[in-house]
């Protein structure tokens, strides 16, 4: 009878959970192993033409992972506080595209402008440059003439 019993709860434990199945999720890639990528910009200049000091002006810039690695972007130097830079997310699996937000504030600004976004990333030059170009007009500016 003890025999019979500790077979019938032995088949019950090992036939629990026959036919449900575990879900995996994708698993994140380990950012210490990822190698160097390629990666492209469809633009790497843009040009904002004339605006008036005070304005703020928005640009993505479209971005393409062409390698065959996860593109990852470590830090961006904005180089002026007259820039915002926001990405879409901070790692791109190989063939997604995204995009690298830029606002520029004209505030108290006068004059052509170059303003140069570096992004670091895991590319074999380490790093990539972006820019955004304007002339901006500022009727608070005073010429004294002699």
């Amino acid at each position: 009878m003890n025999k019979l019993l500790f077979f019938i709860i032995l088949t019950g434990f090992t036939s629990c959970g026959r036919g449900t199945q575990h879900k995996t999720q994708a698993q994140e890639p380990n950012l210490k192993d990822v190698g160097v990528t390629q990666f492209e910009f469809k633009e790497e200049i843009h040009n904002f033409g004339v605006l008036q000091a005070g304005e703020i002006a928005v640009y993505d810039f479209s971005l393409e992972n062409t390698g065959e690695d996860y593109l990852i972007i470590n830090s961006i130097d904005k180089g002026c506080g007259c820039l915002e830079v926001k990405t879409d997310k901070s790692v791109y699996p190989p063939g997604s595209k995204g995009f690298v937000e830029v606002t520029f504030d004209t505030s108290g600004l006068f004059g052509k402008q170059f303003k140069m976004i570096k992004l670091y990333v895991n590319t074999q030059e380490g790093a990539k440059e972006l820019a955004v170009v304007a002339d901006v007009k500022n009727n608070n500016i005073i010429k004294y003439k002699q």
